[in-house]
């Protein structure tokens, strides 16, 4: 009988490790994989010295998705599909970022006076946004920060 019983706890456990591993998505978690309806915000950056790269992308990293996507939000109404690859020239002191400019895009039309982009539009909001976030105290340094934005997922049809 004690065979048995080892025989059925073996079974239920192999069972329960099959419906784990049938859960397991791609990336090696466990669950179903949930959609990601906010914008997908990524931010990183580079000084001639690798030390103050670090501590500035994470403070950017920290504080400016929502002022990034704040600036996102507005255009992806109006063009849905809307992708945003923008880099910036940074100067930071006092704990702050106290100068950010848009580096120049390569390619595109030139002359004329066309409306401005929606990408423009962004780039030229995050702009503004980046003077003023809080980076480390001490930390005097110019650096070049990529910003890249993209829609996120859209809402899936369950069946």
């Amino acid at each position: 009988m004690r065979w048995l019983t080892s025989a059925l706890a073996a079974v239920v456990v192999g069972l329960g490790v099959a419906s784990v591993s049938a859960q397991t998505r791609g990336d090696g978690s466990a669950g179903p994989q949930q959609p990601h309806p906010e914008p997908r915000v990524i931010i990183d950056a580079t000084s001639r010295r690798g030390e103050p790269a670090l501590a500035i992308q994470a403070a950017a990293r920290r504080g400016f998705w929502g002022k990034a996507v704040g600036c996102y939000r507005p255009e992806v109404a109006e063009d849905p599909k809307l992708v945003v690859d923008a880099a910036f020239d940074i100067e930071v002191r006092g704990g702050r970022i106290q100068h950010a400019a848009p580096r120049k895009a390569r390619g595109g039309k030139r002359g004329g006076k066309a409306r401005p982009s929606r990408s423009a539009n962004v780039v030229a909001c995050m702009a503004k946004r980046l003077v003023g976030l809080p980076m480390p105290e001490g930390l005097r340094a110019s650096a070049s920060v990529r910003v890249r934005i993209a829609p996120g997922d859209g809402p899936s049809a369950t069946p």
